[in-house]
């Protein structure tokens, strides 16, 4: 019930990828058929920080892992919808998540985006400055991001359009792996007909513009076109960054 399309560039000045993609989707059918669901996650290992690239599939394998064994085996079971349940499955699995990281690997860090798409609602957890957008006929940033350059947008010390030349703007608040028990972000929306979910890390949205992304993003029917389009343009831009990104939409919608 979904398709989807990934991305998964270097671009052109890093010498080695420290993003990491996760992609799970399942659907049951029998006498009772239950909602299809599907997990994607987006992590960018901390340039700044020893071992980013392992930090962040060890962060991510980590966090999808506990995500499948929970929810995964309630959904076989018959799980009903229920918003407070799957907040604590997602909120748990990324502490665990950070746990690893700080064990595993001191001094490194990563962000972490996800989505857990069900019964037509998404939701999200969310660390960092990788991003979740819904596109459409408009674009949606559906996460805000932890860093300082954000804070300063927000407190209104600095404008948006002075927010892409600061010179701090990769500093981030909030990590996986930086402290013991993080606050996440967590929120749901209703997936909304006709749209696509864009989940992606800052080589992306950090070159190509919204108004960019939505453009680029509308001319390819399929989503997998779009991802690399997207990638390419952002390589075009000068790839600073590695580009990481999932783009899902949902098929035989009423």
């Amino acid at each position: 019930m979904f398709r989807f399309g990934i991305t998964y560039e270097t671009g052109r000045v890093r010498q080695s990828n420290e993003d990491c993609l996760v992609v799970i989707t399942s659907l049951q059918q029998g006498d009772t058929a239950s909602p299809y669901y599907g997990l994607f996650v987006v992590a960018d290992g901390m340039g700044g920080h020893e071992q980013g690239e392992r930090a962040s599939q060890l962060a991510a394998q980590t966090f999808a892992r506990e995500v499948i064994s929970r929810f995964g085996a309630q959904w076989l079971g018959g799980v009903s919808e229920n918003s407070e349940s799957i907040q604590e499955i997602l909120e748990s699995s990324i502490l665990r998540a950070n746990q690893a990281v700080m064990l595993n690997l001191p001094g490194s860090g990563t962000t972490l985006t996800a989505a857990l798409v069900f019964s037509r609602q998404i939701f999200f957890t969310h660390i960092g400055d990788s991003r979740a957008y819904l596109v459409g006929k408009e674009i949606r940033q559906i996460t805000h991001d932890h860093s300082l350059v954000q804070r300063l947008v927000d407190q209104g010390h600095i404008s948006s359009e002075e927010a892409g030349r600061f010179a701090q703007r990769n500093v981030l608040l909030k990590a996986v792996g930086q402290v013991e028990g993080i606050e996440t972000d967590f929120l749901t929306i209703p997936w909304e007909k006709g749209s696509r979910l864009l989940l992606c890390t800052d080589g992306l949205w950090g070159v190509l513009s919204d108004s960019e992304i939505l453009r680029i993003t509308g001319n390819y029917e399929s989503p997998q076109d779009a991802a690399m389009a997207l990638s390419r343009q952002a390589n075009i831009m000068g790839g600073p960054d590695n580009i990481s990104a999932i783009i899902v939409e949902m098929t035989g919608e009423p």
